[in-house]
């Protein structure tokens, strides 16, 4: 297990940064081209909710509150990564 730890630490971390980042892939498989994501909102992200509400409902405020939101829950999951990073790698 100890020589599978940076492999972990790597992994947990891409994964993390891509999932937070899903947004082309849903806005492209729209069919309906008001970023939706799908007809009954199936594809439809944390990331590309903010700008539905942003270019094709014209709720600027609403979309800008959604992203602060969005910051800081990414800046809570960056930081109980690095506390899991730290405490992993301080365990030899």
């Amino acid at each position: 297990m100890p020589s599978l730890r940076p492999t972990i630490i790597f992994t947990v971390i891409v994964s993390t940064i891509g999932a937070l980042q899903h947004f082309g892939e849903p806005l492209l498989f729209d069919s309906t081209r008001a970023a939706n994501g799908g007809s009954g909102r199936q594809f439809q992200t944390v990331v590309l909710y903010p700008y539905q509400q942003f270019w094709f409902n014209g709720r600027y405020g609403y979309a800008s509150a959604i992203a602060l939101g969005l910051l800081v829950v990414i800046g809570i999951v960056v930081i109980v990564n690095l506390l899991l990073v730290r405490r992993i790698s301080g365990e030899d």
